[in-house]
């Protein structure tokens, strides 16, 4: 999980294999708290949290089966390029963009490393349930490539 933010993706993917050792990459003093606060607060004790920022961060890990990038701090595409080097066969990358730039390039490079990329955006409104006005959120756009 490269961009871990407060760790809610590693902790989904801890509760969901439980056997699975969980690599979070974070490079925010903030939310490396928060991690370490859903850690103990939920018991996910095979989530890693990794002090640094991606690509350098990812030097000392084991390879991965899966990566999830949910933040790059502007280094997509050098984090895409270290990540599928380091993926086992058949591994899968997943990028969560919420900016153009990002889901272009992630695609961009995906398509170069990967044999197959696919994309899903998902679209979010909030309905007030009291009759006010609708707030629509920012699309999200998950880009998924698969050696």
């Amino acid at each position: 999980d490269i961009g871990g933010g407060a760790g809610s993706g590693s902790l989904e993917a801890a509760r969901v294999c439980p056997e699975l050792s969980v690599y979070t990459v974070e490079r925010h003093p903030a939310e490396q708290a928060n991690i370490r606060a859903n850690i103990r607060t939920y018991g996910a004790y095979t989530i890693h949290l990794v002090d640094g920022e991606a690509p350098a961060a990812l030097a000392g890990l084991p390879d991965p089966d899966r990566v999830f990038v949910g933040g790059s701090g502007g280094q997509l595409e050098a984090i895409l390029t270290t990540a599928a080097a380091r993926l086992v066969p058949g591994g899968r990358i997943v990028v969560s963009a919420v900016l153009k730039q990002s889901e272009t390039t992630a695609r961009r490079v995906l398509q170069q490393l990967c044999r197959s990329v696919t994309s899903a955006t998902l679209a979010v409104t909030r309905h007030d349930p009291h009759g006010g006005p609708d707030r629509v959120l920012n699309p999200i756009t998950l880009i998924t490539g698969d050696l």
